[in-house]
């Protein structure tokens, strides 16, 4: 009786380990995503600068995380069939945060390149430090919740035993 107290709370201390990995998931995600969309930022700006290549064509040469590279594959549906992109799929992004993401997409290459060059860098301080605070919220949050999901994980098997 006493192995199967011991596997029953085992069985606890993973599942509540899993449980703490997949609340922090959230921070993981935002970090990756912010993090892409700095770094597309910067390659439009250097696209706008140097190469002067089409939308679709930076698009497709921009290698990102998933999180990011699902949004602009969304976005290039959205440039051929016409749409407004929609970030309602986005569940790691505050109502907030994927208004302004629908915002940035929405005024991307339509005008010019010299007021297209100052919408990018206006956006390219406030990308930063969402891609910095994103980075920091995810080191502190994603190790708390993990060592949370031990700790209830122990405390079910110290009230299992």
């Amino acid at each position: 009786m006493s192995y199967v107290k011991w596997l029953l709370g085992a069985v606890f201390v993973v599942l509540c380990t899993f449980l703490g990995y997949k609340f922090s998931e959230r921070y993981r995600l935002r970090k990756k995503f912010y993090s892409g969309f700095y770094a597309f930022n910067k390659k439009m700006i250097d696209e706008i600068s140097f190469a002067r290549n089409s939308l679709p064509k930076i698009i497709d040469d921009f290698h990102s995380e998933e999180t990011f590279h699902n949004i602009l594959q969304e976005y290039k549906l959205s440039l051929q069939n016409g749409d407004k992109l929609n970030c309602e799929k986005v569940w790691f992004l505050s109502e907030e945060e994927k208004k302004e993401t629908e915002e940035f997409f929405s005024l991307l290459g339509k005008s010019d390149a010299f007021t297209q060059m100052n919408f990018l860098k206006t956006y390219e301080g406030k990308l930063k430090d969402l891609s910095a605070a994103t980075a920091a919220e995810e080191k502190k949050f994603v190790s708390m919740y993990v060592k949370l999901g031990v700790l209830a994980g122990i405390l079910a098997l110290i009230l299992i035993l």
